[in-house]
């Protein structure tokens, strides 16, 4: 069963090793350098987490960042964070890079 939980709810490290191995295997995710913004959620399943997504304010909206671990792509984690982050009062934003399919049908799919 997949639980979307606060970061602060859990041990930064299972966090951490989320988001790392995330970006081992995605080189087009940006590193994070700065702190988890407030508010930042994690989806847990049998206790592991699988993904992590915020929303960060910038001038044309609410910018969605979702990561998900390797092995639990494509089968909704991603979908599951934005839709709980998703304020329907607010524009909200949802970049990817050009060259990366699978993020392209994230971001499609979010409409």
């Amino acid at each position: 069963m997949l639980d979307i939980v606060p970061i602060t709810a859990l041990p930064d490290t299972a966090v951490r090793q989320c988001l790392t191995e995330a970006g081992e295997v995605d080189l087009f995710l940006e590193p994070l350098d700065r702190p988890l913004p407030q508010g930042t959620m994690a989806a847990v399943v049998d206790e592991v987490v699988v993904g992590v997504g915020w929303l960060m304010p910038r001038p044309e909206g609410l910018q969605l960042d979702v990561r998900v671990h390797p092995r639990h792509r494509r089968i909704g984690v991603g979908a599951a964070l934005a839709q709980h982050l998703a304020i329907p009062t607010e524009t909200m934003v949802a970049r990817c890079d050009s060259g990366h399919r699978s993020a392209i049908q994230f971001v499609e799919g979010l409409g």
